[in-house]
């Protein structure tokens, strides 16, 4: 076996909130230059995983917060992840434990309604 697959995040997470702490976009590259946006890349803290990063990229062409939502919130927003699909390997160049992620979006946790802004830390 080369990879295990892992399609509920909750695994990776021990079932604790997962943490949004940066958003940058994801870019097609060709030569080794950027070349196009194809999607978002979203830095998050798994809490109940010893605050382990992992990046979860998505297809979407614009995120569905913004860095200012982020540093107005200290420096993290509560995220739900739809459709993740993670795939652990081994970097055999550094023989370490990898993970790459996907989704089909990254969604912030906001307190009450659509019309509150005001997120749930």
């Amino acid at each position: 076996m080369n990879s295990l697959i892992i399609k509920d995040l909750n695994v990776l997470s021990n079932n604790e909130i997962v943490l949004c702490t940066e958003i940058s976009s994801d870019n097609e590259f060709i030569d080794g230059k950027p070349t196009r946006k194809i999607g978002t890349r979203y830095l998050c803290i798994l809490e109940g995983n010893g605050y382990e990063k992992i990046v979860i990229k998505t297809p979407e062409l614009i995120p569905t917060f913004t860095a200012e939502d982020i540093e107005a919130n200290g420096g993290k927003v509560p995220v739900k992840v739809e459709n993740f699909k993670g795939k652990i390997y081994v970097d055999r160049r550094s023989m370490s434990l990898q993970v790459s992620s996907r989704a089909t979006s990254v969604l912030p946790v906001w307190e009450g309604d659509e019309d509150d802004d005001e997120i749930i830390l």
